[in-house]
Parts: structure tokens; sequence; C-alpha cells
């Protein structure tokens, strides 16, 4: 079991390094995308604003209010990978 300590984006050839049992930590940024937007990214062909490539993606449930001006993050969490199961 060897320890890695990864940037993303991650290259290609640092992922091709790890091994079952091996313990990675992520460094720099991890986007949160909804399930749903997953399956439409995946089933649609839909893009996002940014390039995800080499990114860390978890499928997230956001818990959010409405303020006057907009939306207020109350929580957020990751939701059941059931869904994603195929991918």
């Amino acid at each position: 079991m060897t320890h890695f300590v990864l940037q993303t984006p991650v290259r290609a050839e640092e992922i091709r390094k790890l091994r079952i049992n091996d313990i990675v930590a992520l460094q720099n940024t991890l986007f949160g995308i909804r399930d749903a937007t997953q399956i439409h990214m995946f089933d649609h062909g839909r893009q996002t604003r940014f390039d995800l490539n080499g990114h860390a993606v978890i499928h997230t449930a956001p818990n959010v209010r409405k303020v006057p001006v907009s939306e207020q993050f109350i929580c957020i969490g990751t939701t059941t990978s059931d869904r994603m199961e195929r991918f």
C-alpha cells in the first residue's frame, strides 16, 4: 500500500501508477456536481463552463434556501452512489 498526494488536475500517468489499496490525498479543487447533472453530462453530452479533465468530481446534494439576493448554502454533502453505478 502506497500513499500518494496528488494535485488536481491530475495527469493520466499519475493515475496509472495507482493500485488497489493505495491511499490517495487530493489537493486543490474538488468539484461537487448534482447527480442529475452528471447523468445529463454522460447521457446527453452536456458540457460545463470549465474543463473537468483531470479534476476530481463527487456527486452532491446541496441544501439551499432562498434569500433576497440569491441562494444561501446551508450544507453540501454527498448523495447516494446507487444511481451512478452504471458510469
